[in-house]
């Protein structure tokens, strides 16, 4: 079977994975992973190459706060971005 946990913030996802967790479910957490895409400096060129503005911090990883501000107002923008992900 495969579950997958979805809602707002604070809406009790961690909890039910941790007792998903604790009760022999395998967990895998999709934001931990794109954290970790975004902290890549190749992987976050590829990304900066997707947009006009610039997404990149002064390590030349993804700004999650400037991206943000660009495909949560632009539906094409996070088209491109899930793409690529």
């Amino acid at each position: 079977m495969i579950l997958g946990l979805t809602g707002g913030i604070a809406s009790g996802k961690s909890t039910v994975a941790r007792l998903l967790k604790e009760r022999g479910a395998v967990h895998i957490d999709a934001d931990t992973i794109v954290r970790e895409l975004y902290a890549d400096t190749q992987f976050a060129g590829q990304v900066q190459a997707l947009f006009e503005k610039p997404i990149l911090d002064n390590r030349g990883e993804v700004d999650r706060a400037r991206l943000g501000q660009i495909v949560f107002n632009d539906a094409e923008a996070l088209n491109r971005l899930e793409k690529l992900v």
